[in-house]
Protein backbone atom coordinates (compact mmCIF):
# COMPACT_ATOMS: atom_id res chain seq x y z
CA UNK A 1 0.00 0.00 0.00
CA UNK A 2 3.08 2.35 0.91
CA UNK A 3 6.10 2.37 -1.30
CA UNK A 4 8.96 4.20 -0.94
CA UNK A 5 11.03 4.10 2.02
CA UNK A 6 10.33 3.62 5.49
CA UNK A 7 12.13 2.40 9.08
CA UNK A 8 11.18 -0.61 11.15
CA UNK A 9 11.24 1.22 14.67
CA UNK A 10 9.58 -1.90 17.14
CA UNK A 11 6.57 -3.86 17.57
CA UNK A 12 3.80 -3.34 19.79
CA UNK A 13 1.30 -5.62 20.61
CA UNK A 14 2.36 -7.95 17.65
CA UNK A 15 1.58 -5.32 15.28
CA UNK A 16 5.65 -3.75 13.61
CA UNK A 17 5.43 0.19 13.89
CA UNK A 18 7.53 1.51 10.69
CA UNK A 19 8.22 5.31 9.92
CA UNK A 20 8.40 7.31 6.57
CA UNK A 21 10.59 10.17 6.15
CA UNK A 22 7.71 12.35 5.09
CA UNK A 23 6.33 11.99 9.16
CA UNK A 24 9.65 13.36 10.19
CA UNK A 25 8.87 16.31 7.76
CA UNK A 26 5.17 16.94 9.64
CA UNK A 27 7.46 16.54 12.86
CA UNK A 28 10.05 19.15 11.98
CA UNK A 29 6.91 21.62 10.59
CA UNK A 30 4.77 21.41 14.03
CA UNK A 31 7.73 21.69 16.29
CA UNK A 32 9.38 25.04 14.25
CA UNK A 33 5.80 26.63 14.00
CA UNK A 34 5.74 29.95 15.38
CA UNK A 35 9.75 29.46 16.98
CA UNK A 36 11.29 33.19 17.90
CA UNK A 37 13.56 32.05 21.26
CA UNK A 38 14.78 29.17 22.82
CA UNK A 39 11.37 28.70 25.56
CA UNK A 40 9.31 28.50 22.36
CA UNK A 41 11.71 26.03 21.02
CA UNK A 42 11.53 23.79 24.05
CA UNK A 43 7.44 24.28 23.71
CA UNK A 44 7.92 23.10 19.82
CA UNK A 45 10.01 20.49 21.05
CA UNK A 46 7.29 18.77 22.85
CA UNK A 47 5.05 18.01 20.14
CA UNK A 48 7.35 15.25 19.26
CA UNK A 49 6.46 12.96 22.07
CA UNK A 50 2.49 13.87 21.86
CA UNK A 51 2.30 13.48 17.98
CA UNK A 52 4.04 10.50 18.42
CA UNK A 53 2.04 8.94 21.13
CA UNK A 54 -1.34 10.51 19.71
CA UNK A 55 -0.56 8.58 16.31
CA UNK A 56 0.34 5.60 17.95
CA UNK A 57 -2.22 4.80 19.58
CA UNK A 58 -4.73 6.00 17.27
CA UNK A 59 -3.40 3.36 14.66
CA UNK A 60 -2.88 0.95 17.56
CA UNK A 61 -6.90 1.27 18.20
CA UNK A 62 -7.78 0.48 14.70
CA UNK A 63 -4.78 -2.46 14.99
CA UNK A 64 -6.28 -4.36 18.06
CA UNK A 65 -9.94 -4.47 16.70
CA UNK A 66 -9.02 -5.67 13.50
CA UNK A 67 -7.18 -8.37 15.65
CA UNK A 68 -9.91 -8.71 17.95
CA UNK A 69 -12.29 -8.98 15.70
CA UNK A 70 -10.30 -12.32 14.05
CA UNK A 71 -8.19 -10.42 11.39
CA UNK A 72 -4.43 -10.91 13.08
CA UNK A 73 -1.80 -8.38 13.40
CA UNK A 74 -1.37 -5.07 11.14
CA UNK A 75 1.62 -2.58 10.44
CA UNK A 76 1.24 0.64 12.22
CA UNK A 77 2.86 2.99 9.94
CA UNK A 78 3.54 6.44 10.66
CA UNK A 79 3.40 9.05 7.60
CA UNK A 80 2.32 11.84 5.65
CA UNK A 81 -0.17 13.87 8.71
CA UNK A 82 -0.99 11.08 10.40
CA UNK A 83 -0.26 7.01 10.34
CA UNK A 84 -2.07 4.14 8.96
CA UNK A 85 -2.44 0.66 10.48
CA UNK A 86 -2.31 -1.68 7.49
CA UNK A 87 -3.92 -5.14 7.40
CA UNK A 88 -3.74 -8.07 5.33
CA UNK A 89 -7.60 -8.30 5.30
CA UNK A 90 -8.14 -4.45 3.92
CA UNK A 91 -11.22 -5.17 1.55
CA UNK A 92 -12.22 -8.17 2.58
CA UNK A 93 -13.83 -7.52 5.89
CA UNK A 94 -17.55 -7.39 6.14
CA UNK A 95 -18.93 -3.82 6.13
CA UNK A 96 -19.92 -3.84 10.20
CA UNK A 97 -16.47 -5.42 11.16
CA UNK A 98 -15.06 -2.62 8.79
CA UNK A 99 -17.65 -0.32 10.84
CA UNK A 100 -16.20 -0.78 14.36
CA UNK A 101 -12.07 -1.19 12.88
CA UNK A 102 -12.58 2.44 11.30
CA UNK A 103 -14.62 3.88 14.74
CA UNK A 104 -11.56 2.39 17.03
CA UNK A 105 -9.47 4.91 16.10
CA UNK A 106 -10.84 7.66 16.87
CA UNK A 107 -12.31 6.14 20.45
CA UNK A 108 -8.61 5.56 21.43
CA UNK A 109 -8.10 8.89 20.62
CA UNK A 110 -10.93 10.35 22.68
CA UNK A 111 -9.93 7.94 25.37
CA UNK A 112 -6.23 9.65 25.51
CA UNK A 113 -7.85 13.19 25.14
CA UNK A 114 -9.45 12.80 28.19
CA UNK A 115 -7.01 10.83 30.17
CA UNK A 116 -4.64 14.21 28.92
CA UNK A 117 -6.82 16.24 30.73
CA UNK A 118 -7.93 14.76 33.80
CA UNK A 119 -4.36 14.33 34.57
CA UNK A 120 -4.21 18.47 33.65
CA UNK A 121 -7.02 18.94 35.70
CA UNK A 122 -5.08 16.77 38.64
CA UNK A 123 -1.69 19.24 38.56
CA UNK A 124 -3.40 22.09 37.46
CA UNK A 125 -6.57 22.59 38.91
CA UNK A 126 -8.12 23.08 35.49
CA UNK A 127 -7.17 23.00 31.51
CA UNK A 128 -4.19 26.04 31.89
CA UNK A 129 -0.74 24.80 31.62
CA UNK A 130 1.84 26.81 33.60
CA UNK A 131 5.20 24.35 33.53
CA UNK A 132 6.72 22.20 30.84
CA UNK A 133 5.08 19.16 32.20
CA UNK A 134 1.95 20.40 32.48
CA UNK A 135 2.04 21.90 28.94
CA UNK A 136 2.32 18.44 27.80
CA UNK A 137 -0.72 16.57 29.38
CA UNK A 138 -2.38 20.15 28.10
CA UNK A 139 -0.79 19.12 24.51
CA UNK A 140 -2.03 15.77 24.75
CA UNK A 141 -5.73 16.81 26.06
CA UNK A 142 -6.22 19.46 22.92
CA UNK A 143 -4.09 17.20 20.09
CA UNK A 144 -6.35 14.16 20.78
CA UNK A 145 -10.05 15.65 20.77
CA UNK A 146 -9.53 17.38 18.12
CA UNK A 147 -7.81 14.29 16.42
CA UNK A 148 -11.26 12.36 17.05
CA UNK A 149 -13.66 15.10 16.45
CA UNK A 150 -11.68 15.92 13.02
CA UNK A 151 -11.48 12.10 11.93
CA UNK A 152 -14.68 11.25 12.21
CA UNK A 153 -16.12 13.73 9.41
CA UNK A 154 -17.87 12.31 7.17
CA UNK A 155 -14.79 12.93 4.50
CA UNK A 156 -12.86 10.11 2.55
CA UNK A 157 -10.28 9.23 3.73
CA UNK A 158 -11.15 10.00 7.55
CA UNK A 159 -12.33 7.28 9.76
CA UNK A 160 -15.64 9.21 9.41
CA UNK A 161 -15.58 8.81 6.07
CA UNK A 162 -14.25 5.00 5.71
CA UNK A 163 -17.34 4.44 8.17
CA UNK A 164 -19.54 6.24 6.39
CA UNK A 165 -18.78 3.77 3.30
CA UNK A 166 -19.49 1.04 5.26
CA UNK A 167 -22.77 1.94 6.38
CA UNK A 168 -23.73 2.68 2.52
CA UNK A 169 -22.10 -0.61 1.52
CA UNK A 170 -24.79 -2.24 4.38
CA UNK A 171 -27.59 -0.19 2.31
CA UNK A 172 -26.90 -0.76 -0.81
CA UNK A 173 -25.29 -3.84 -1.00
CA UNK A 174 -22.59 -2.56 -3.60
CA UNK A 175 -19.01 -1.49 -2.79
CA UNK A 176 -18.87 0.85 -6.13
CA UNK A 177 -21.95 2.15 -5.42
CA UNK A 178 -21.11 2.89 -1.69
CA UNK A 179 -17.84 4.24 -2.59
CA UNK A 180 -19.10 6.57 -5.27
CA UNK A 181 -21.86 7.92 -2.88
CA UNK A 182 -19.23 8.63 0.09
CA UNK A 183 -17.27 10.35 -2.60
CA UNK A 184 -19.90 12.82 -3.72
CA UNK A 185 -21.03 12.82 0.03
CA UNK A 186 -16.96 13.95 1.16
CA UNK A 187 -16.69 16.41 -1.59
CA UNK A 188 -20.21 18.29 -0.38
CA UNK A 189 -18.75 18.29 3.46
CA UNK A 190 -14.95 19.36 2.27
CA UNK A 191 -16.87 22.10 0.60
CA UNK A 192 -19.29 22.89 3.34
CA UNK A 193 -16.12 22.53 5.84
CA UNK A 194 -14.14 25.28 3.91
CA UNK A 195 -17.21 27.23 4.12
CA UNK A 196 -17.83 26.67 7.91
CA UNK A 197 -14.10 27.66 8.84
CA UNK A 198 -13.30 30.52 5.93
CA UNK A 199 -16.94 32.02 8.10
CA UNK A 200 -15.91 31.54 11.81
CA UNK A 201 -11.51 32.30 11.20
CA UNK A 202 -12.22 35.02 8.49
CA UNK A 203 -10.15 33.25 6.33
CA UNK A 204 -7.98 30.08 5.57
CA UNK A 205 -4.20 29.50 5.38
CA UNK A 206 -2.59 27.87 2.05
CA UNK A 207 -2.23 24.71 3.53
CA UNK A 208 -5.91 24.24 4.11
CA UNK A 209 -6.58 25.23 1.01
CA UNK A 210 -3.86 22.29 -0.13
CA UNK A 211 -5.48 19.53 2.58
CA UNK A 212 -8.25 20.20 0.67
CA UNK A 213 -7.73 19.82 -2.39
CA UNK A 214 -5.97 16.66 -1.58
CA UNK A 215 -9.22 15.04 -0.14
CA UNK A 216 -11.23 16.12 -2.81
CA UNK A 217 -8.82 14.43 -5.08
CA UNK A 218 -8.87 11.49 -3.24
CA UNK A 219 -12.37 11.29 -3.25
CA UNK A 220 -12.58 12.17 -7.21
CA UNK A 221 -10.39 8.62 -7.11
CA UNK A 222 -12.82 7.11 -4.83
CA UNK A 223 -16.00 8.12 -7.14
CA UNK A 224 -14.15 6.52 -9.95
CA UNK A 225 -13.11 3.24 -8.48
CA UNK A 226 -9.93 3.94 -7.80
CA UNK A 227 -9.73 3.72 -4.06
CA UNK A 228 -9.63 0.77 -1.28
CA UNK A 229 -10.51 1.01 2.45
CA UNK A 230 -7.45 1.87 4.57
CA UNK A 231 -7.79 -0.01 7.82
Amino acid sequence: MLGGKRWYLFTIAGNAVYMTPSFLFILALFVGMGVQNADQLMEGLLWIPVLFLSILLHELGHALASRLLGYGNSQIVFAGLGGLAINSFQGKRSPKKAILVSLAGPAASLALGLIGGGVLYALAGGLTATSMFELFWFKMFVMNIFWAVFNMLPIYPMDGGQAMRSVFELAFKNLTKASRVTGIVSIVAIVVSMLGAWLIFKGLGTFTFFLAAYFAYLNYQLIQGQQARMH
